[in-house]
């Protein structure tokens, strides 16, 4: 009996040892993988010289700049972000000096996404490679169509 007493405590510590390593290993042991972010295009037309990329908070509050880059001759900007692999979406904006409209996007890890403009930015932009930030922008176009409308109905009454 003393033996198997023995035995049980032997168990305990070693189980005890095995969660503690297997702990250990998972909190400060491996690493996820690192995916290459791009956010890239051209805006012509525009009165603007440079963008600026934002990420919005998770509570909405104020957004962390996290890039800025000025317009090449042609228009052209990009921005890279190294975004931890397997990582949830994420609200960015692009903002311009001295123009109050920004252009939201959804980045996830590894998303290549083109944004091209001809003229006023927000109105006239299209993006690709989210299909997410797609989607925004139809929103903004039908929402903001809609309340031009809904603000000339008012403005003859």
């Amino acid at each position: 009996m003393a033996k198997l007493l023995k035995k049980k405590k032997r168990m305990k510590r070693f189980l005890f040892a095995l969660v503690a390593i297997a702990s250990l290993l998972t909190s400060c042991g491996v690493e996820k993988g690192v995916k290459s972010t791009t956010i890239s295009g051209r805006f012509v037309g525009s009165n603007i010289d440079s963008v600026y990329l934002e990420r919005v908070a998770d509570n909405f509050t104020t957004p962390e700049r996290v890039g800025a880059s000025a317009l090449s001759d042609n228009g052209g900007f990009s921005f890279t972000l190294d975004l931890e692999e397997g990582a949830s979406p994420r609200f960015y904006k692009l903002t311009f000096p001295n123009n109050g409209r920004a252009v939201t996007l959804v980045v996830a890890p590894g998303d290549q996404i083109e944004l091209e403009s001809a003229g006023d930015i927000f109105l006239n932009y299209e993006v690709t490679g989210s299909e997410e930030s797609a989607l925004i922008r139809e929103f903004n176009r039908e929402y903001f169509a809609a309340s031009d409308h809904l603000a000339l109905i008012a403005e003859r009454l």
